[in-house]
């Protein structure tokens, strides 16, 4: 039995929490109608989240629909479920939402976000406790492939990262290279 170093207990974190930027709900919260619009050009779907910023642990961008190229936001806005921001109209890519194109799609049901545990459960040799899921660590700019696990409205969503398995990957080449390299003493607990 070998003990497991820390940096090993981390994982990639499988989702991120997200929000739409620039938009606002057009009632005073959501409907129902605009949650399933939502997940109706979403879920299912590939698509691409680009970061715009970050505040907190959630981060704020747009989607577009990768087949497509369609802006989430804009079917959003043609549906009527969304308004631009008055601060986003001062965007160099406001014009972006001028226009708007889309169409809904079939919904499917949602598991929980994956990686959504509590933060503290895994403990290092040191009995230090560590979180089980690594900080993201993206920036305004910054894009990435997923498709959406959980959505509870249009300014509060889960994307999973479909890039996630080669982290992962990565991760599990880099312990098997490690554990494999070391004598059948080394790194193992006492007793075991």
């Amino acid at each position: 039995v070998r003990v497991l170093k820390s940096e090993y207990t981390t994982l990639p974190r499988q989702a991120v929490e997200c929000s739409l930027d620039g938009v606002s709900c057009t009632e005073a919260e959501w409907s129902e109608a605009a949650i399933s619009a939502f997940e109706d050009i979403t879920f299912d779907k590939e698509l691409v989240f680009k970061v715009t910023k970050a505040k907190g642990k959630v981060f704020h961008g747009s989607l577009v629909q990768k087949n497509t190229g369609k802006i989430v936001e804009n079917i959003l806005l043609k549906q009527g479920f969304v308004k631009i921001e008055e601060e986003a109209v001062a965007r160099p890519n406001a014009a972006s939402y001028a226009q708007p194109t889309g169409r809904p799609i079939t919904k499917s049901q949602s598991p929980a976000p994956i990686g959504s545990a509590p933060v503290s459960r895994a403990s290092s040799i040191s009995g230090e406790e560590v979180p089980p899921f690594k900080k993201q660590k993206l920036t305004a700019g910054e894009r990435f492939k997923c498709q959406i696990s959980w959505v509870n409205n249009p300014l509060d969503f889960f994307c999973q990262r479909l890039d996630a398995d080669e982290i992962l990957t990565e991760q599990m080449e880099a312990m098997n290279e490690f554990y494999n390299g070391l004598s059948a003493t080394e790194h193992s607990l006492p007793n075991a």
